[in-house]
């Protein structure tokens, strides 16, 4: 285990038990030290999935979390530049070549449609020809290319290989969930700069994604590369490839998932109530027990697996009354 990843455990770790949910401590924090960023200027391309799959999901939270960050992190850097690209059934230019600094954090998102990856992503490495600049492609998606398409994955690798014969300096990120990490080692990414993440879990393999290109970024490594730490939490903790630890990561995430809200209010739900479905996947919730404190009329959603309430990911449970409207929200 390497240093960094070490400081990270035994702050997790202090922060349990001092009762601090373990997905609270992985937050992007809302101010980080301004610094100077090494070596050559930077372009990031944020590629996000538009499909129908991603509806519901914390993709715009996501989205300004990593932008705040890295924001901060260029705060005396001149020419950090930001491309925003998403794409469903075709790809979209929201956001093209801006510093960063002046970029909004609001976008308009509404997912719907199929998944043009591919021919999504040889228009980005159209977009990538400044071999003076340091190139960083950011692919966040759930799935894989379900449309027709000009190129293979064969294609983007081989264009990838090209651009850095050229003398140009480009990394991929590739953050996928549904087995969709693997398709990052086939277009030029590798086993470092490619992460796996549960669905319920997409905000946190977000914030590993953005940690891993700050660290690069800054000079703090010299790849894009995860940590284990990184890879457990956005799996939910279910990989548990921190072997020198007694610690469960998902204990930690119980109190942070489990707040309830609306009746009672300010109850903390404590995990036996929950049953862990074994193995497999992120660990999916297979039975719901209701204590005493709440009436029989109210019951928890199925909704709480996927953490959608009314759309938004809020890791809360969505309490329904019945037969009454006493809580319904």
């Amino acid at each position: 285990m390497g240093r960094m990843e070490m400081d990270l455990l035994n702050v997790s770790m202090d922060a349990m038990e001092k009762g601090i949910p373990f997905t609270e401590v992985y937050k992007t924090p809302e101010t980080l030290e301004p610094i100077s960023l090494p070596g050559l200027p930077t372009t990031l391309y944020m590629v996000l999935d538009r499909s129908g799959s991603m509806w519901g999901k914390p993709v715009v939270e996501g989205y300004r979390e990593l932008l705040r960050e890295h924001k901060t992190l260029a705060a005396n850097h001149e020419d950090y530049r930001f491309t925003l690209v998403t794409f469903a059934d075709e790809m979209k230019i929201e956001i093209e070549n801006q510093n960063i600094k002046d970029v909004s954090e609001e976008i308009r998102y509404v997912p719907g449609g199929m998944t043009d990856l591919w021919n999504t992503l040889w228009k980005v490495l159209e977009m990538v020809s400044d071999s003076s600049r340091r190139h960083i492609l950011f692919v966040l998606t759930d799935g894989e290319n379900t449309v027709d398409t000009s190129y293979s994955t064969d294609d983007i690798s081989r264009e990838m290989e090209r651009k850095k014969e050229l003398g140009i300096t480009i990394s991929i990120v590739w953050i996928g969930s549904n087995g969709g990490q693997g398709l990052g080692t086939h277009v030029g990414g590798n086993e470092h700069t490619t992460l796996d993440f549960d669905d319920a879990y997409m905000l946190q393999a977000i914030r590993s994604g953005s940690g891993a290109v700050r660290r690069y970024v800054s000079g703090g490594t010299e790849t894009i590369e995860f940590t284990d730490l990184e890879r457990d939490i956005s799996m939910g903790g279910t990989r548990r490839s921190c072997t020198t630890s007694t610690i469960d990561l998902r204990q930690g995430r119980f109190p942070d998932r489990m707040t309830s809200s609306p009746s009672p209010d300010n109850i903390v739900l404590d995990q036996s109530w929950i049953d862990w479905a074994g193995g497999g996947g992120g660990g999916g919730y297979n039975r719901r027990t209701i204590p005493e404190l709440f009436s029989t009329d109210h019951r928890i959603n199925d909704g709480i697996n996927d953490g959608i309430n009314d759309g938004i990911n809020d890791g809360r449970i969505d309490f329904q009354t019945f037969p009454n409207n006493d809580y319904k929200e």
